[in-house]
């Protein structure tokens, strides 16, 4: 097959790369915002002075700027990841929940420039679904104060949450001091994607792509024998 004109060509030419499609590559900023607390300076049970409360939120973006107390996590528009760590156990997005499956206990705020400037998250380990007598671990890295529970039990269910606590003769209690907080850093990695795959092209495609080489070479062709 050969093209009368370079127009028909380019036309041809065109769809083929529609067929084929292209390479693509997507970019994001991965953000980590860790949480570092002074050692406990009362610590009863499990917990030892020599302890702290650690750990970091994980967000697939940075988050943006001037939040305010604005809910984090599973079924908020920011759906951040997290683990922490009191010194015995650890708290993640596997085996915690906001206390008392209540939204507002796990939030962050963040300035102009997206800096984060305060944030309170405050889970209970397991998360839902829960049973009355059943063990529970409460942690709290809040903005006014922190301090970690463990061991105690679950007294009152609705639905499959635990809405109520008490301690039990193994329940221990640390923290850094009254209204003494830790600190909050942040990291923000460039992440880019992977490229697309190339689509393979189908038959319809390589018997286009068959046409329009040998269409090429006979428009030249054509072309050549034009101008002698």
């Amino acid at each position: 097959m050969m093209f009368s004109t370079q127009e028909e060509f380019m036309k041809r030419l065109t769809t083929l790369a529609l067929l084929a499609g292209c390479i693509t590559t997507g970019a994001w900023a991965q953000a980590v915002y860790t949480y570092t607390s002074p050692a406990y300076t009362s610590a009863t049970g499990d917990f030892t002075t020599a302890m702290q409360l650690t750990g970091s939120i994980t967000s697939a973006t940075a988050l943006p700027p001037n939040l305010n107390e604005e809910p984090v996590g599973p079924g908020t528009s920011y759906p951040v990841t997290w683990s922490f760590s009191d010194g015995v156990r650890t708290f993640n997005n596997s085996n915690s929940a906001n206390v008392f499956g209540a939204p507002g206990d796990f939030w962050v705020s963040t300035d102009a420039s997206g800096t984060l400037t305060a944030a309170q998250v405050y889970l209970m380990s397991p998360g839902p679904a829960h049973t009355v007598n059943q063990p529970i671990h409460l942690m709290l890295a809040g903005s006014l104060t922190t301090w970690v529970r463990d061991n105690m039990v679950c007294t009152t269910v609705i639905g499959s949450q635990c809405t109520g606590t008490g301690v039990t003769p193994t329940t221990g209690y640390a923290t850094p001091g009254d209204s003494v907080v830790g600190t909050w850093s942040q990291t923000i990695t460039p992440v880019t994607a992977a490229p697309k795959a190339v689509p393979t092209l189908a038959w319809p495609a390589l018997a286009l792509l068959t046409t329009l080489v040998a269409g090429a070479a006979g428009y030249r062709r054509k072309a050549v024998a034009a101008r002698a």
